[in-house]
């Protein structure tokens, strides 16, 4: 039965993700001026492990991490989790080196067309060649996504008190959840991003602390916002304006302090909704 069971969770998993791009992948940058207008001009995570995705990424190679957890089923599961945790690196970065070919292969095209045509075509080719290399970037982040939720899987198949409490075993659940968001919210897939977000920083006070998870779940709870109000539920429609605050409000905290300006004017916004 066990088999089966996993294999029912990981259809799950799946579907979820389905419904979140069918679903929630339409949103525009236009829709989350908002959050974007009330912290206009915050300095974007530099490097680290929220930086630009072609950073140095931190991989679990060396099996020897897991020397200090004696129970076997809990570090088979963890190397498994390791190993589907790589993959997704090796995925993306494939489909990074694609597109690269790619926008050379588009470099050398010449266009000729007739004067009588005007720009159109040459701007319709443009448009065209844009959406193949999306294609590529879009396709290397859903298997990215599937490896990483195959590596939350593994993890949570993990509960072992002892091994649960164990750093290696937070650092590499976290970093799972890192990756998957980065992922989920490039397709701006809110839904699925706030989901793990939560869970990131509710794994220790080191997350929590961190203030870009904040930043981005102040977004996905606008997003949310704004879906309410189409629908006019208003007490949906509160609570997520009331998360997206104070999301906000934690973000300009932790990056700038609270006797900063910046603070003081994501306050004075709240208090005046």
């Amino acid at each position: 039965m066990k088999p089966m069971k996993y294999t029912l969770i990981f259809f799950l998993y799946a579907l979820w993700i389905a419904l979140g791009t069918s679903i929630f992948a339409e949103s525009s940058e236009d829709e989350l001026n908002s959050v974007k207008v009330i912290i206009s001009g915050s300095k974007e995570a530099e490097g680290g492990p929220w930086g630009k995705e072609d950073d140095q990424k931190k991989s679990f190679k060396d099996v020897k991490i897991f020397d200090d957890i004696n129970e076997e089923h809990a570090k088979n599961q963890m190397k498994q989790a390791a190993k589907q945790f790589n993959e997704s690196f090796k995925i993306f970065s494939k489909a990074k080196e694609d597109k690269e070919k790619k926008e050379q292969e588009f470099s050398k095209r010449v266009y000729y067309f007739r004067k009588t045509e005007g720009n159109w075509r040459e701007k319709e080719a443009k448009r065209k060649e844009k959406a193949i290399l999306d294609s590529i970037i879009i396709k290397g982040r859903r298997q990215a996504i599937t490896k990483l939720i195959k590596a939350m899987i593994a993890i949570d198949r993990i509960k072992n008190r002892n091994v649960i409490s164990n750093n290696v075993y937070i650092d590499l659940k976290a970093s799972v959840y890192r990756e998957y968001i980065k992922h989920q919210f490039n397709l701006k897939n809110y839904n699925q991003s706030a989901d793990i977000l939560e869970k990131y920083i509710g794994l220790s006070e080191t997350y929590e602390q961190e203030a870009q998870p904040h930043k981005m779940l102040a977004i996905c709870y606008e997003y949310n916002q704004k879906y309410a109000a189409k629908y006019k539920e208003n007490n949906i429609y509160q609570h997520y304006k009331n998360l997206k605050y104070e999301h906000l409000l934690r973000y300009t905290e932790l990056m700038y302090g609270k006797d900063s300006s910046q603070y003081n004017r994501v306050l004075k916004k709240v208090t005046q909704n």
